[in-house]
């Protein structure tokens, strides 16, 4: 049985694990964004381009952060802001690579 490795925390997480966290967020994703340093106009264009579907409205407040910070879009700067947000146990999936329990 393999070893699973703990991913960089210097490294940003993948689509898929973006994909994960806008599944498992729900009305913490604004704070989640304002720590990430997401803008107010970045958050209401993201909000009206996605309107009624809160999902892919979170995946793309993902997206755009990973992408407009690049290669400062990392799991620890994720992980914190969803430590702020009281989502612990989702920082330490985006740390460990380990889901959470139900």
């Amino acid at each position: 049985m393999g070893d699973l490795v703990k991913p960089d925390v210097n490294t940003s997480p993948s689509r898929e694990e973006l994909q994960y966290l806008s599944r498992e967020m729900r009305g913490e994703w604004l704070g989640v964004a304002r720590d990430l340093k997401i803008t107010d106009g970045d958050r209401y264009s993201i909000r009206t381009d996605n309107q009624g579907r809160e999902q892919e409205t979170i995946y793309q407040m993902l997206l755009h952060w990973k992408q407009k910070f690049g290669l400062k879009a990392t799991r620890s700067v994720l992980a914190e802001a969803l430590n702020k947000n009281r989502r612990d146990d989702l920082a330490n999936y985006i740390l460990t690579g380990v889901k959470p329990s139900n």
